[in-house]
């Protein structure tokens, strides 16, 4: 436990392992999607590795470039622009994003930039935790959701789209 001015406990934080859904999650996609495949270029945008980092379960081979706002771990490009990704047009076969969208204002226009950058066979894999809570007559209760991963194609290029909640109570 750590002490407040005034002498208050607090619980002193400490770095857990990335989200295990998201981990699993990130695995599942490399595992369906790009197996066995060598050389990729793959861009993960927030790539930080805070406490885990989807580069570890990304394929051997590949070209793997983590894109972030602050120098870190898996970070191989720091940018100052989320709109505005230093990556040329169609040059890479794999975009991923974990646990980053939440935190961008306009995140839709983060997204034009994967479309802009993925090539027109590429695939973007989208993780995005949300919080969601149900009021019932007595209380507002956390509640932990888990939606299925989703795959749809835009102008040729494919998305998967994996978004879970869960409480923090």
């Amino acid at each position: 436990m750590g002490t407040l001015v005034g002498g208050a406990s607090v619980p002193t934080l400490r770095c857990v392992p990335m989200h295990q859904t998201a981990l699993e999650f990130g695995n599942l996609f490399f595992n369906t999607y790009v197996a066995g495949e060598t050389g990729l270029s793959i861009i993960d945008v927030g790539s930080q590795d805070v406490c885990g980092s989807l580069r570890s379960v990304a394929p051997l081979g590949s070209n793997y470039i983590g894109i972030d706002f602050a120098a870190g771990k898996r970070v191989d490009i720091i940018i100052s622009d989320p709109y505005c990704l230093p990556v040329d047009d169609n040059s890479a076969d794999v975009v991923v994003s974990s646990s980053c969208f939440e935190h961008s204002e306009f995140f839709w226009l983060v997204y034009n930039e994967i479309l802009r950058i993925l090539k027109p066979s590429g695939i973007f894999y989208l993780n995005a935790p949300q919080t969601v809570t149900f009021t019932d007559t007595l209380s507002t209760v956390g509640v932990s959701i888990q939606t299925a991963v989703l795959l749809f194609k835009i102008g040729g290029k494919g998305a998967v789209i994996q978004t879970f909640c869960w409480s923090r109570s």
